[in-house]
């Protein structure tokens, strides 16, 4: 129906979850990114294909995007760990007297 092209993300509590959608949409082009890891975590959205690897068939594009996006993300943490170094603290703003 077109309505792909409304979407910027499928975000899912569960990889499983948000599988069917995400190859739906985005399979060739789409990056796994799995949030709130210490290490950063990418994959293409695509399997490993052993039965066409090495025959010059594979589109990289997702592979590219995935190692495009772990690069851009661990640039944003350390910009934001920069920027953030000199912040005056809060000493518990929820907690109540």
């Amino acid at each position: 129906s077109g309505q792909q092209e409304s979407f910027d993300a499928v975000i899912a509590a569960y990889h499983d979850q948000g599988l069917i959608p995400f190859k739906t949409l985005s399979f060739g082009q789409g990056v796994n990114y799995t949030a709130g890891l210490e290490k950063i975590r990418t994959s293409p959205d695509h399997g490993t294909a052993y039965s066409i690897a090495g025959k010059g068939i594979a589109d990289e594009t997702s592979f590219k995007e995935a190692i495009f996006l772990a690069i851009l993300t661990h640039k944003n943490r350390t910009e934001h760990q920069e920027l953030i170094k000199g912040a005056i603290k809060e000493e518990n703003p929820t907690k109540t007297k």
